[in-house]
């Protein structure tokens, strides 16, 4: 039942698209690929930022971490229970 109404609509796309002209059909294409390469370079953008600020987030906990290592080492040992005797 599904594949009968995806083929009638297939085919009133067909017709609807022989009303149109070669350059008609031509100028839609031109103007679908611009579309599409803008948004392919859209995506490429976000997709460099995304990595920029992954980086940005892994450098500040290697920052993060070393700063505690470093504190800890400053502040010396933990207090620990006097030494039995």
């Amino acid at each position: 039942m599904l594949r009968s109404k995806l083929d009638a609509k297939e085919r009133a796309a067909e017709e609807g698209l022989d009303s149109y002209s070669c350059e008609e059909l031509r100028g839609m294409f031109g103007r679908l690929c611009t579309r599409m390469v803008h948004r392919l370079n859209e995506t490429e953008m976000q997709n460099n930022e995304m990595n920029m600020l992954a980086k940005q987030i892994t450098q500040m906990q290697n920052t993060r971490r070393t700063l505690e290592e470093r504190k800890r080492q400053l502040d010396g040992p933990p207090p620990g229970p006097p030494p039995a005797q």
